[in-house]
């Protein structure tokens, strides 16, 4: 495992990164300390390459206006929202917003008070940087004729499954801005909450992007693209399927006249355990301790809606096995 740094305020955790993706000149598998003026800090006073620097009054804080672009498919997405207004308040220039459809682009656009496009012909050849938000099988349509409209630009991808590599043979100048939150339009984000992962090509892009993820107050890790799979696989586990089953406890409830928001606390109380405590460490309930009693009477409870039971016993036998050492988590990623 690489061993190194979290960007920014703290610096005693690890750097993910493959040793050519990081900074500095640091051996795989040595703990890294580095003085605080070797981290990329979110003080605006440090250069950004940014195309307009606005000086303030003396004794405030400098203001970054980057020439930044959005992109989406067919609809402005949650997280391609969320980023977007995001770098905008924090003091980032949105120059364009693109999208397939019209209401969407215009709807972004108006929020960012800024043109938007429909068409990839008409996207601005300005901008420094691009920052590429769409569903994973609309990037091999849309990358190649983006690049060509700004070829000298930093071209990124917000992806958790997609490898860096994807923009290889086509840019000089990519990465990746991946940030490992749940997004959904209806409820405010605060990036503070937001762990970023980045990856770039070069270690300069590579600290530019470090740097535009601290502004907005987010921790940020540098990791592979290999890591990234693993980190995205593992975020699936742990908050969409976490997610469907609150669903699933929901339709239950609902069908026996019963609350979902009963739920809560326990829901509540099952996060906060995992701060202190490793998740096998935190389990508990009948499949844990393997009550066959308790989970018997669950299985029949469950007859009329079999999927529900298959999930049910695959789910307790895979807890059990946890707990008993037969299957050992991991809890590093995988190395290389």
């Amino acid at each position: 495992m690489v061993q190194g740094r979290q960007v920014g305020r703290h610096h005693s955790c690890r750097n993910l990164a493959h040793p050519k993706h990081r900074s500095g000149n640091y051996a795989a598998g040595t703990n890294v300390r580095l003085p605080a003026s070797r981290f990329p800090t979110a003080d605006r006073n440090t250069a950004l390459l940014v195309v307009i620097t606005i000086k303030s009054p003396a004794n405030e804080k400098n203001h970054f206006h980057h020439e930044y672009k959005k992109h989406y498919h067919d609809r402005a997405g949650n997280v391609a929202t969320h980023l977007s207004i995001a770098l905008s308040q924090a003091g980032y220039n949105i120059r364009q917003v693109f999208s397939r459809t019209e209401a969407s682009a215009s709807e972004l656009a108006a929020k960012l008070k800024c043109p938007y496009t429909t068409d990839l012909s008409q996207i601005t050849h300005e901008g420094d940087l691009y920052i590429v938000s769409v569903k994973d099988s609309a990037l091999n349509d849309i990358l190649p004729k983006l690049v060509q409209r700004a070829p000298q630009a930093l071209f990124v991808h917000t992806a958790g499954s997609v490898p860096m590599n994807v923009w290889q043979g086509l840019a000089e100048r990519y990465g990746v801005l991946y940030p490992m939150q749940t997004f959904s339009k209806l409820r405010q984000v605060d990036f503070r909450e937001v762990t970023f992962f980045t990856e770039a090509h070069t270690a300069a892009d590579l600290k530019l992007l470090n740097e535009i993820a601290l502004h907005l107050g987010s921790k940020v890790y540098e990791a592979s693209s290999e890591q990234r799979r693993y980190l995205h696989i593992a975020a699936v586990f742990a908050c969409n399927f976490a997610n469907h089953m609150y669903a699933v406890a929901s339709h239950l409830l609902s069908a026996n006249g019963l609350p979902f928001e009963a739920m809560l606390p326990l829901i509540d109380e099952t996060a906060r355990k995992v701060h202190e405590l490793p998740p096998v460490k935190a389990q508990t309930g009948p499949a844990q301790r393997y009550d066959e009693n308790v989970i018997n009477r669950h299985l029949e409870m469950l007859k009329s809606e079999p999927h529900l039971a298959e999930i049910y016993e695959q789910i307790s036998k895979n807890i059990h096995e946890y707990a008993s050492n037969k299957k050992k988590p991991y809890d590093k990623l995988r190395s290389y």
